[in-house]
């Protein structure tokens, strides 16, 4: 189940987002993707990549495939990662987004706030057409430097 921090993460800016997805012929692919957005079943996570990405990790963006997701925090390195299968694939255009492209644009700032070039970094993942990739959850764990990187998240450790 994902947990109520993940589900706050997904609507907080500074969080950029990373996916590898481990391929049927034994190979891995690593792609920063654009937002997420938590399923109301608490279940499912969608996560949204441009198509430049999209484009670099094709051979291995198949439903039934493993997943790794991977978010952390521009400000304090609160990361998580989250384990699961690709459960659907599906094209999304840029306005069903207006609210993840804005995170994204937050995040461009907030990066341009630490001395780095935002736009650089970030502003390539805001040009749609967009995947949607449906994962199930199946663990979560904490990866936030410090003692107990590592440890399983489960719903009931609520921060």
């Amino acid at each position: 189940m994902i947990t109520k921090r993940i589900t706050e993460i997904a609507q907080t800016p500074g969080f950029p987002i990373w996916i590898s997805i481990a391929g049927f012929n034994a190979t891995c692919e690593l792609v920063r993707a654009t937002a997420f957005t938590v399923e109301s079943d608490c279940q499912h996570i969608k996560v949204y990549i441009p198509k430049c990405m999209k484009n670099q990790i094709q051979d291995v963006l198949l439903e039934g495939a493993s997943i790794s997701f991977l978010l952390a925090s521009l400000k304090d390195f609160e990361s998580y990662q989250i384990k699961g299968v690709i459960t659907n694939l599906d094209t999304c255009d840029t306005n069903k987004l207006e609210k993840q492209i804005e995170l994204l644009e937050d995040t461009i700032e907030q990066t341009n706030a630490l001395g780095l070039h935002g736009e650089k970094i970030f502003g390539y993942l805001s040009e749609g057409p967009f995947t949607a990739i449906q994962m199930s959850c199946k663990e979560i764990f904490e990866q936030t430097p410090k003692p107990g990187t590592g440890t399983k998240v489960e719903a009931t450790d609520e921060k």
